[in-house]
């Protein structure tokens, strides 16, 4: 397998228009303890602007990293122990 595409490390930004998730994001910032949240969804789900809404608010100062694999990556049991660093 190559090396992780550049766009599958690309961080949404929020768009202006964007419908407003504020329930997913709540959850999201109840995490704040947790090191490491996995958004798992299927496509047209939200996952994005959820994702955008939450990393642009402005209480949240927390490393933000992004990392987005598809089917076919999953499937492939593509090793990613060194996209995610404690």
């Amino acid at each position: 397998m190559g090396p992780i595409v550049a766009t599958k490390l690309h961080v949404p930004e929020l768009l202006a228009g964007q419908v407003s998730r504020p329930s997913p994001v709540a959850e999201l910032r109840d995490g704040a303890s947790a090191r490491l949240i996995l958004v798992s969804a299927p496509a047209g789900a939200g996952k994005t602007t959820v994702l955008a809404s939450w990393r642009a608010g402005p209480a949240e100062r927390r490393p933000f990293a992004w990392l987005s694999l598809d089917s076919r990556e999953l499937s492939a049991r593509r090793d990613t122990r060194g996209a995610i660093q404690p």
